[in-house]
């Protein structure tokens, strides 16, 4: 008699489905549609008008109260907002993709970052002579603020000129005052995070005026930690999830880096990188069937975003390095989520899967667009070698101040044996997890189908007819299994070669109203290396 097949939180009382475990390389377990929605997790500002139910309201497409556009976003959330801002990176990218939100109540006690700066001007008395000329501020790796300054302009007034203009453009994640020469720039909410708001003051001509800062520098003083916010709004993401909603990807404003770490909010048990984590974790379970995943970034410096892999290291959370990056995590991660969703879309094809070099070709160019860090950063070889392999997917800087990402992987690169830990690469390409989903999320959905209200029979012997309808045998079962891995290998996406002799298809004893299947899944590898040996020999 065959071995039973088992899933987790499946047996005899549960109720009738069609239920999928997917075991990833180290046994992580997992339904969704043709349909892969992104979810946005991150604060808003005081002005929108979402602010008062923040945590306990998603907004989407398709909700009560709409948010299908940036204007919508603006209005529910606030302008420069980092819900806001993320957002719209992603709208920006893509279009077509839905997008849904869930506003993360902010930091209960704490402050918003800041930075200040001075100003020092001739004016009319200057000696030497000031000249006509043009001050620049970029925050956050946006189109700069520009300011003229005037042969005759004083101190105080080019700083008041610089927070007017830094005030005009809403979008920005700053306001910003003027007292006498000095320029303070204070982050629209508050917490910890905000310290990740990049500010470039720079004098682009002119002579006769200096500024006190100018080279690009992270706002500093932001402190108070939003876990008991991202408590709240995952429990509302849990409870949407298990009244039908799904959201395949999770873009948090919780970064990959030593703000967010892992568990490194004092006063909580748990900081929201952990948090996010175990959610997908109790979600892709069987008896929820929600196989999600997490796309987080970093700006940090890679020890300490490797810190935060090495206690995640799970296959349904990925992230996006790149030291000094202009922009925050959240946008950052926000442009990242949108380029994959452009390419990983149903049915899936092989251009969803492989993400090497992406931004540095001629079809995923115009979807890429981080620059590279205006303080020059770059990481080197030995720099992009180490995050691929300790679970970060890093960024290249190339020429003429572009980049490309190098390699998307997962958060898994370990698994602990016996009392060690070693390295463990099964599951590092996230491509492998992309096929895996959508391959068990199609074979349930034929299945439930093809099959809904049978009564489960015999194979029929070789000479009888076949079943009659409302009933269903193994064989039946594993004609749909067939079907789909089929489907997918002339996709170009798994091995049925390999994975056909292994499908095991089988009615169980108990209880005898089961049909059990067991797939031993090989995916297509991607193409990482092409290896040249050219030998010169006359």
């Amino acid at each position: 008699m065959p071995s039973p097949i088992t899933l987790q939180g499946i047996g005899s009382l549960t109720a009738p489905g069609v239920y999928g475990q997917l075991n990833l390389g180290a046994s992580q377990n997992s339904v969704a549609s043709a349909v892969y929605p992104v979810v946005f997790l991150g604060n808003i500002g005081s002005a929108g008008s979402a602010y008062a139910t923040a945590g306990n309201v998603v907004y989407g497409p398709d909700t009560q109260t709409p948010m299908q556009s940036e204007n919508d976003a603006i209005n529910l959330f606030t302008a420069g907002s980092p819900l806001h801002l993320a957002i719209a990176a992603f709208m920006a990218v893509n279009k077509t993709t839905p997008v849904y939100a869930i506003p993360v109540p902010e930091a209960t006690a704490g402050t918003a970052a800041s930075m200040t700066f001075t100003v020092t001007a001739n004016g009319i008395s200057g000696n030497p002579v000031q000249s006509s000329g043009l001050v620049q501020i970029k925050v956050d790796g946006k189109v700069p603020v520009q300011v003229q300054v005037g042969a005759t302009d004083t101190a105080s007034t080019i700083a008041s000129n610089i927070a007017k203009n830094i005030n005009g453009n809403v979008k920005l994640p700053v306001t910003a005052s003027a007292l006498a020469a000095t320029v303070t720039v204070t982050a629209k909410v508050k917490g910890q995070r905000s310290n990740w708001i990049r500010v470039y003051p720079k004098v682009l001509s002119g002579s006769g005026v200096t500024l006190s800062v100018n080279v690009p520098t992270f706002m500093t003083s932001g402190a108070g930690s939003d876990a008991a916010g991202y408590v709240t709004a995952l429990n509302t993401l849990a409870t949407s999830g298990a009244s039908g909603g799904f959201y395949y990807y999770y873009i948090p404003e919780a970064g990959w880096d030593s703000v967010d770490g892992y568990n490194s909010v004092t006063g909580y048990a748990n900081g929201p990188v952990s948090l996010i984590q175990a959610q997908l974790d109790t979600l892709m379970q069987p008896t929820s069937g929600l196989r999600q995943r997490a796309l987080f970034a970093s700006i940090d410096t890679l020890s300490s975003s490797i810190t935060t892999t090495f206690s995640n290291n799970d296959a349904r959370c990925e992230a996006i390095w790149c030291k000094n990056a202009d922009i925050t995590p959240f946008e950052f991660a926000s442009k990242w989520a949108a380029a994959v969703t452009v390419f990983e879309t149903y049915p899936l094809s092989v251009g969803g899967v492989n993400f090497d070099s992406f931004g540095g070709d001629a079809v995923s160019a115009s979807y890429w667009s981080l620059p590279s860090p205006d303080d020059g950063s770059a990481p080197s070889t030995t720099d992009i070698q180490t995050a691929i392999l300790s679970g970060l997917s890093p960024v290249r800087v190339t020429r003429g101040g572009r980049t490309n990402v190098v390699k998307r992987v997962t958060a898994h690169c370990q698994q602990t044996v016996g009392a060690s830990t070693v390295s463990d690469y099964r599951i590092v390409d996230s491509g492998k997890v992309t096929i895996s989903d959508y391959f068990l999320n199609d074979l349930i959905q034929l299945i439930s189908i093809r099959y809904p209200r049978c009564v489960i029979v015999t194979d029929p012997t070789q000479g009888q007819p076949a079943n009659p309808p409302s009933t269903v045998c193994a064989g039946q079962i594993r004609d749909v299994v067939i079907e789909v891995v089929n489907n997918y290998a002339s996709a170009n996406l798994v091995d049925a070669s390999k994975i056909i002799p292994g499908v095991i298809v089988q009615r169980e004893t108990n209880p005898t109203t089961t049909i059990s299947v067991e797939v031993p899944l090989y995916t297509n590898d991607c193409l990482h290396i092409v290896a040249l040996l050219v030998n010169q020999v006359s």
